[in-house]
C-alpha cells in the first residue's frame, strides 16, 4: 500500500491518505498536488506495481521520499531522498 496525504500540514480533519499502487495509476492520483510528499517503500525498488506510480508522481512534480534495499534500484535513482533500507535476513520468513 502507497500512503498519500491530501494536505501539507496534518490535522485533526485530514488524515494520510492510503491507497494500492495499481489504484493511485488508475485515477486516485486526483487528491496529490506538487504540494505533497509522497513516501514509497519495496524492498526491491523495482516492483512492477510501483514504478508506474513513481513515473505518475514525477510527472505531477511530487517529490519521491523511497526506503528500499536496493540502492541502485530505479525507485532509489528516482527518488529525491532515498533511504538504505537493507537487511541481510528477514525476521520472521
Amino acid at each position: 500500500e502507497v500512503d498519500v496525504h491530501p494536505h501539507p500540514q496534518p490535522d485533526a480533519r485530514a488524515g494520510a491518505g492510503r491507497g494500492r499502487a495499481h489504484g493511485l495509476v488508475h485515477g486516485d492520483l486526483g487528491i496529490v498536488t506538487d504540494d505533497d510528499v509522497a513516501l514509497l517503500l519495496s524492498k526491491s525498488g523495482e516492483t512492477q506495481e510501483l514504478l508506474p506510480l513513481l513515473e505518475q508522481l514525477t510527472r505531477l512534480g511530487v517529490p519521491c521520499i523511497s526506503i528500499t534495499g536496493n540502492k541502485d534500484s530505479t525507485l532509489a535513482r528516482n527518488s529525491r531522498v532515498a533511504l538504505d533500507g537493507y537487511v541481510r535476513e528477514e525476521a520472521c520468513p
